[in-house]
């Protein structure tokens, strides 16, 4: 009966690990830039045909809804270029909500933050940055009559009703939150001493 408990034990110990490592597996976004290859731990993105370029010098992805990005490792291989850096930046948007629907303002003013250079954990691999809360809310000051405008221009006269009283762009139906967050990779080509620069955008969900 001992033996048999032991064995179902391992049994279950097992599974729980094969099973979590399928799901780090499946949380891995890789991406082809020439002859870089770049893994962003513990982040799924929608526009999977875009991850392969051999061409482009910035490249633009969709990340999946209920995804963050705070913390994750970033690693690079590549047999050409060496002495990576990476620095990081982000982008802040008004999004108005009305309880599901959401029209954000994506075309219109932006917060843009300071490329910030991202601490490195190993040779190759680093860490993105983690803000402020209150820094991650900031917008360009702007009248109301601005942003009633852009209102009815970039998402209908149906979302005037909702915001013609509205008292500031902190209280709902409006928010402000992350709508980009950007990675400039630095790196030396070995053979012919130039130095290059990638630059990954990532876009991400707002009014959820």
């Amino acid at each position: 009966m001992h033996i048999k408990m032991k064995y179902r034990i391992f049994l279950v110990l097992g599974f729980l690990f094969i099973s979590n490592s399928i799901y780090s597996q499946e949380k891995v976004t890789k991406i082809h830039l020439q002859d870089l290859e770049i893994t962003i731990n513990n982040l799924v993105t929608e526009n999977k045909e875009s991850l392969n370029s051999n061409s482009l010098n910035e490249i633009l992805l969709e990340v999946a809804l209920g995804e963050k990005f705070d913390r994750n490792v970033i690693s690079i291989k590549s047999t050409e270029y060496i002495n990576f850096e990476i620095y990081q930046a982000f982008e802040t948007s008004l999004t108005i909500m009305n309880e599901g629907p959401h029209c954000d303002l994506l075309n219109w003013k932006h917060y843009k933050s300071e490329w910030t250079k991202l601490e490195s954990i190993n040779l190759n691999s680093f860490k993105s940055k983690r803000y402020d809360s209150l820094e991650l809310r900031k917008f360009p000051n702007t009248k109301s009559d601005e942003i009633l405008n852009a209102i009815k221009e970039h998402c209908g006269e149906n979302w005037i009703s909702l915001t013609k009283d509205f008292k500031s762009i902190y209280d709902y139906p409006f928010d402000v939150g992350v709508s980009r967050t950007y990675l400039k990779i630095k790196a030396l080509n070995k053979k012919r001493g130039k130095q290059i620069e990638k630059i990954i955008i990532l876009a991400l969900p707002l009014g959820c």
